[in-house]
């Protein structure tokens, strides 16, 4: 499953709730797509830790000049210091194991590219020379000798034209059977900047989704001018494009919550956005669940502030407030595939 989205799913605390629970029903094959966000100086999920002894150049898919470069987390990572080291780790967090033993790497495997030395000790070993399977640009998947929370990867200048490094996320699985939750969010991220930025969608294919979960819609509605042709527009060109490259994968379109626009006035719309994605997933036979009017519609936004759900900025939640939308989240889905089953049965 991939869950594509804004600054709602960067941070990854409503995604967080959907994928715990269906990982505890289904089983868990791991932590799925991880980003290291503290090298792009962005927020991250409190699930992974990254660290490194070198400074990277990032940018994210909502930088016009920096788009054509980013990949399937939205963001890049670059650097040209041949000796650069990352490091990730996963936390064990709310009781869920995220031990690895294959490592995903999705990265710019060019005859530029530097090589790379993978292991889960202070002195890695595994050598990357280039990208070894063609699921997807720039893919290659290690196993590794053993489970893990804890990984390194290292430059390595093997060939004299070797001038960079440069990432675009990395991919952790086990071999347990379940499901695979990745999340790929940006902070302040609209349809249209995933839709134009040429190596997301292709790169989409090495995670195989079964099924992709888009929660956009809030930054379009923030706008001086409300483009609803475009808004369109922009959400058939990124479904066209994931269609295209995952031809047996399903979709679920999210509306947005209502929120407030400069913190006190209503925003209507967030409300014209929802009816948008509403009416563009039922004409085009898509899955939709309408958070928007699940939450409470329009005007909602007071409710979830008086209760203490809703952000000082009036446009994100606190972290009890994105459990809740999780929260609903999953029971949907969980309803969906048991009313699925009875069909099945009959």
């Amino acid at each position: 499953m991939l869950h594509i989205g804004d600054s709602h799913i960067q941070a990854d605390l409503l995604s967080r709730e959907v994928r715990k629970g269906l990982q505890s029903k289904f089983g868990n094959s791991g932590r799925g797509l991880v980003f290291p966000y503290k090298q792009a100086g962005s927020n991250g999920p409190p699930s992974t830790r990254s660290t490194s002894n070198a400074t990277w150049e990032a940018g994210r898919n909502v930088q016009p000049a920096y788009r054509s470069r980013t990949g399937i987390a939205g963001f890049y990572l670059n650097t040209t210091n041949q000796y650069a080291r990352l490091t990730l780790r996963t936390n064990n967090a709310d009781s869920v194991d995220y031990t690895f033993n294959r490592l995903g790497i999705l990265y710019n495997s060019g005859p530029d590219s530097f090589s790379i030395n993978v292991g889960d000790t202070a002195k890695p070993s595994n050598y990357v020379d280039a990208a070894t399977e063609e699921i997807a640009p720039g893919y290659v998947s290690l196993k590794m000798p053993a489970l893990t929370n804890y990984v390194v990867l290292e430059n390595d200048k093997k060939s004299p034209g070797a001038t960079h490094m440069q990432y675009y996320g990395f991919v952790m699985e086990n071999d347990n059977p379940g499901i695979l939750y990745h999340v790929a969010g940006v902070n302040g991220a609209q349809y249209g900047n995933y839709a134009q930025a040429p190596l997301f969608a292709p790169q989409t294919k090495a995670l195989s989704p079964q099924l992709i979960i888009i929660s956009l819609g809030t930054n379009e509605a923030f706008g001086a001018k409300f483009d609803s042709i475009q808004m369109v527009k922009d959400i058939d060109s990124l479904i066209n494009h994931l269609q295209d490259n995952n031809p047996w994968a399903s979709f679920i379109l999210t509306t947005p919550p209502d929120v407030y626009k400069r913190r006190k006035y209503y925003n209507a719309n967030i409300k014209r956005m929802s009816d948008i994605i509403d009416g563009y997933a039922k004409a085009n036979g898509l899955a939709v669940w309408n958070m928007f009017d699940i939450t409470g519609g329009y005007t909602s936004a007071k409710e979830w502030k008086k209760y203490r759900l809703l952000a000082g900025d009036g446009v994100h939640f606190q972290h009890a407030g994105y459990k809740l939308q999780g929260q609903l989240l999953l029971d949907a889905i969980l309803k969906a595939y048991d009313d699925y089953k009875k069909t099945i049965k009959k």
